[in-house]
């Protein structure tokens, strides 16, 4: 037998990464399309003229979310325009000025600098790809080390198996795993099986469970077998 990586943690992390690496893309896109504007857009400095706050309750998460717009207004040869700036952090005000670039043959066309909005998203894409990476990393080497206790044939049972709801949902569907508690060397030891969906639920009151650990070494490290 050899221990297989639960899926569910390489998926959310394959996940993580790759949307990482969807919002990188965008970054750099923005900045090109910058980069371009900048070479024929002229510099202007804008007046930030109000910023509102704008709540929405989410239902589903039951969260409600913050967003902002930024209004601002500045002059080119003698006439005034309006416009909204694309970002907003916390340090804005009202009459700060902000750096903006306008088409000089349409001053109306704006674009602003991506300096702050990249100083913004690029921290979260570095979190959102860093956990992605993590969870594959780790997976990883506790499929290495699951696969040298059996190699080894370190294992222990389980008989006060019980099966619970885990906390892994997959298309609205609540998860299950098996539970166990072991006594051993004064201390009780705490085993849980990978998540799985209800309809393949192996579970018989009763049963005894194998779990594959060393208890003397690393006991944070085990597989309960439920194949």
């Amino acid at each position: 037998m050899k221990y297989k990586p639960n899926m569910i943690s390489v998926v959310f992390g394959v996940l993580f990464a790759v949307m990482g690496l969807i919002f990188l893309g965008a970054i750099i896109a923005v900045d090109i399309s910058y980069a371009n504007q900048k070479n024929s857009y002229v510099p202007v400095e804008a007046v930030i003229t109000n910023i509102e706050e704008e709540k929405v309750y989410d239902r589903n998460r039951k969260t409600t979310k913050t967003s902002y717009d930024v209004f601002a207004e500045y002059e080119y040869e003698g006439n005034t325009y309006k416009t909204v700036l694309g970002y907003y952090n916390s340090g804005m005000n009202v009459g700060d000025r902000e750096e903006i670039y306008i088409d000089p043959e349409a001053p109306g066309n704006t674009v602003s600098s991506p300096l702050t909005l990249n100083l913004i998203i690029i921290p979260m894409v570095v979190i959102v790809m860093g956990l992605g990476i993590a969870f594959i990393i780790r997976e990883i080497k506790r499929s290495k080390a699951v696969n040298k206790l059996i190699e080894d044939d370190l294992y222990i049972f389980c008989d006060n198996v019980v099966e619970e709801l885990s906390n892994t949902s997959v298309n609205n569907v609540r998860y299950l795993w098996l539970r166990c508690t072991y006594h051993a060397n004064g201390q009780t030891y705490d085993f849980k099986s990978h998540p799985y969906h209800p309809r393949d639920s192996r579970y018989v009151p009763g049963q005894k469970v194998k779990v594959y650990v060393d208890l003397e070494t690393n006991p944070k490290v085990y597989y309960m077998c439920i194949d």
